[in-house]
C-alpha cells in the first residue's frame, strides 16, 4: 500500500513539472512573437547638407511610403508626407546669417513609434563667395551714397553749381524743372513774413524791375540771419518748386514759377 502511494506522488510531481515547463515555453514563445512583430522604421537622410549659391537648401530623404515626416530647421518646424515610394522633400529654407545650422528629421509610424536623425546644414563655398561679394558691393554702394550726399551738401552752398534759365522757359515749363537747381537775380517787390519764421517774397527779374515775377520761399534759418527789404536787388540760389498759382488782389488767379531758396 505504501508503495502505491509513493508511486502516485511521484507521478503527480512529474505532471506538475511538465505543466510548468509547458507554460514557460508558451510564455517565451508569445514574448518572442510580440517582439518580432515590431518593424524598424526606415529613414535615410544625409548627415550634412550644403546650400546652393543663393543660400537655399532642401532637406530630402527616404522613409516608409505615405508616412508623416517632421522637419526641424533651427527654430522652425514643419511637416510633410512621403510619397508612395517613401521619398520626401522639405520646403525651401534659406541660410541667412550664419554659415551653419542644426536640423533634424523625425518619422512617425502608424503604431506610434518614431525615429529621429540629426542633420547639419552648412553654407557652400559658392554661397560664401556670393555672400562676401554682396557685402563688398553693399559697402561700396553705401560709401558712394554717403559721398554723393556729402557732395550734394557741399554743392548746395556752391553758387557755381546753380545754372540760370530764361524766364520764358520757367513760366511755360516750370513743372518740368521741379527739384532742379536754379539761380535768379531780381528786385524784391513784396515781403511776406510767415508765422513759422519763414518768408515769402515776390521777386521781379526783368530789367525794369517789375515784370518776370518769381515767388521765392526762404527758410527760417536763412531769413533770420539776413532779412531782406523791398527794392533790394539780390541773387537767389535754390531748387525749383514748379509753377505756383495764387489769387491776385483783383480777384483773378496768377501763376508764376516758384523757387525754394537754399542761400542768397
Amino acid at each position: 500500500m505504501k508503495k502505491i502511494t509513493i508511486i502516485g506522488v511521484i507521478a503527480l510531481s512529474m505532471l506538475s513539472l511538465t505543466g510548468c515547463s509547458s507554460n514557460k515555453e508558451s510564455s517565451t514563445t508569445k514574448s518572442s512573437t510580440t517582439k518580432s512583430s515590431k518593424k524598424n522604421i526606415k529613414l535615410e537622410v544625409p548627415s550634412t547638407i550644403e546650400t546652393d549659391k543663393g543660400g537655399n537648401v532642401y532637406i530630402n530623404g527616404k522613409t516608409e511610403p505615405n508616412t508623416r515626416v517632421q522637419i526641424k530647421y533651427g527654430l522652425s518646424t514643419s511637416s510633410v508626407a512621403s510619397d508612395s515610394d517613401g521619398n520626401f522633400e522639405s520646403r525651401n529654407y534659406i541660410l541667412i546669417q550664419t554659415d551653419e545650422i542644426n536640423a533634424s528629421v523625425t518619422v512617425f509610424s502608424t503604431s506610434g513609434e518614431k525615429i529621429t536623425k540629426e542633420i547639419v546644414v552648412k553654407r557652400s563655398a559658392e554661397s560664401k563667395e556670393k555672400l562676401n561679394n554682396d557685402k563688398i558691393k553693399q559697402q561700396k554702394e553705401e560709401e558712394a551714397k554717403k559721398q554723393a550726399e556729402e557732395q550734394a551738401k557741399a554743392d548746395e552752398k556752391n553758387p557755381a553749381t546753380y545754372p540760370e534759365l530764361p524766364y520764358d522757359e520757367m513760366a511755360r515749363n516750370g513743372n518740368n524743372h521741379k527739384g532742379e537747381k536754379l539761380k535768379i537775380t531780381g528786385k524784391v517787390r513784396q515781403v511776406m513774413d510767415g508765422d513759422d519764421g519763414t518768408a515769402t517774397l515776390r521777386v521781379a527779374t526783368s530789367a525794369n524791375g517789375y515784370d518776370d515775377m518769381y515767388l521765392v520761399q526762404i527758410p527760417a534759418s536763412e531769413w533770420n540771419n539776413h532779412r531782406l527789404l523791398e527794392d533790394d536787388i539780390v541773387s537767389f540760389y535754390g531748387n525749383v518748386y514748379g509753377l505756383y498759382t495764387y489769387d491776385s488782389t483783383l480777384g483773378g488767379k496768377i501763376t508764376v514759377p516758384a523757387l525754394m531758396v537754399n542761400m542768397y
